[in-house]
């Protein structure tokens, strides 16, 4: 081969190794830019109804899918739901840290996650003692609030995180 064919070669091959170079650069960016959400955006979610209307919620006011999306499913057994730190920060912070470790030991027999009209509910009690330590856990979808009701030894104590939760005879009964 001729020295001219080589010199050409060699700037060819250099020019393919800048653009091979800048493409790759070019690919990173855009894939770490489509990545990093804003922190609006983390804080947003949208979702379509069955009625085809959009549904914005801001991260504070959003239902918790682990409870809403999970009816019929046992809170422990299937989902660990104490272990979501959302459900538990919030759990903790309203019944207070020594109160909510007794919820903890004593959540041993548990009733699957139930609702109507917003409202969920799901209990956990002292295994072959129910009576001595039962939880209710009540969740409002669209206030985004919780109640705890903790029943020891006859005595209630009802705990709420932004207000009191009603609960219809419907959902007593489940």
């Amino acid at each position: 081969m001729s020295k001219k064919l080589i010199k050409i070669i060699n700037i060819m091959r250099k020019r393919i190794s800048v653009w091979m170079i800048s493409f790759m650069i070019l690919g990173l960016v855009l894939t770490a830019c489509k990545n990093n959400k804003t922190a609006e955006q983390e804080r947003t979610k949208i979702e379509v109804t069955e009625d085809g209307e959009l549904e914005v919620y801001e991260k504070d006011a959003m239902p918790l899918e682990i409870i809403t999306q999970n009816e019929d499913k046992y809170p422990i057994q299937d989902l660990n739901i104490f272990e979501d730190n959302d459900v538990s920060d919030r759990l903790k912070k309203i019944a207070g840290k020594e109160e909510y470790e007794a919820i903890l030991d004593n959540f041993e027999t548990e009733t699957p996650i139930v609702s109507d009209d917003g409202i969920y509910k799901f209990t956990g009690c002292k295994q072959h003692d129910c009576p001595s330590f039962l939880t209710t856990v009540l969740y409002d979808a669209d206030e985004d609030n919780f109640n705890l009701v903790i029943e020891k030894e006859g005595k209630t104590k009802v705990y709420d995180e932004k207000g009191k939760i009603t609960v219809s005879k419907a959902l007593q009964a489940k």
